[in-house]
């Protein structure tokens, strides 16, 4: 009898410890080369590691192949579980960019900027949100704003200025297409600010200005940059004005040159990126 229960309790303690150690074990995602060249099979292989291992070693490339995938319905769910399962900041900020990536896919270009323009409350969100400021303005620089998305990304900006009091709004940084080393507009430049002027048109901004900021790549001389980014951020205003005359008073224009980079590297891409006229409301 005393050897049966001291078998029954090592075994106990065996089991008890597995349990333990496998509740600290890492979960080890599929590499990429042992995934399924067809689509539906990688969704599975996926989805059967989260369902072995559930971690967020697991859950990352599964939502990243959903999203890819276009299987944005089953995303949410999946981005809530990763968020449980970020224990550090490095993978709080990798759940973050993946947030931000999964409204891009969809074109979801507001709530991206909603996302930037939340309260910074833990140190990697400022982290966070340089990446995905970067990979928001790389869209547009792709694929323009609308003028619903610019609405609806200039009423956000009001509507968290307004509810927290901010003397400055987050940036819009408007891919706005101007000819070479030139401040005059392309026919599409112009478009573009006729949809700004729609859409400042469309809303109450009385109570704030509405500020236009021209910005250059690091190329070319200092201060011939810095002239070249306000005489872009006039004629932005300009056209503004010349289209609804009724918005000069709740308009300035400025100019920074080289000295606000998006980002530092030094690639066509990130040259283009850097290029542009950022959009930010600031109290009267």
């Amino acid at each position: 009898m005393k050897i049966s229960i001291f078998l029954s309790t090592l075994i106990s303690i065996v089991m008890s410890f597995f349990i333990v150690l496998n509740a600290f074990a890492v979960c080890k995602p599929f590499n990429n080369n042992e995934l399924a060249l067809n689509l539906t099979q990688r969704i599975y292989q996926l989805q059967d590691t989260v369902d072995d291992c559930e971690d967020i070693h697991t859950i990352i490339p599964f939502v990243k192949e959903l999203i890819s995938q276009n299987k944005f319905s089953l995303v949410q769910n999946y981005l809530a579980m990763a968020v449980d399962y970020a224990n550090n900041d490095s993978q709080k900020i990798t759940v973050a960019e993946l947030n931000a990536e999964f409204y891009l896919a969809q074109g979801n270009v507001c709530q991206v900027h909603k996302l930037l323009s939340k309260k910074i409350k833990q140190p990697y969100q400022k982290e966070a949100n340089e990446s995905i400021d970067l990979s928001l303005s790389d869209y547009i620089q792709v694929h323009g704003i609308n003028s619903d998305t610019l609405t609806c990304m200039l009423e956000s900006s009001r509507s968290v200025s307004t509810s927290r009091g901010l003397t400055r709004s987050n940036g819009i940084n408007m891919a706005i297409k101007f000819k070479k080393n030139s401040s005059e507009l392309t026919e599409q430049g112009v478009k573009q600010v006729t949809a700004l002027s729609h859409s400042i048109k469309r809303l109450n901004f009385e109570r704030f200005n509405i500020n236009f900021v021209g910005h250059t790549d690091v190329r070319g001389e200092a201060n011939y940059n810095l002239t070249l980014s306000k005489a872009r951020a006039y004629s932005v205003y300009n056209a503004v004005i010349k289209q609804e005359p009724s918005l000069k008073a709740l308009l300035n224009y400025s100019g920074q040159g080289e000295a606000q980079p998006i980002t530092l590297n030094d690639t066509e891409s990130a040259h283009n990126t850097n290029r542009r006229v950022e959009i930010f409301l600031s109290k009267k």
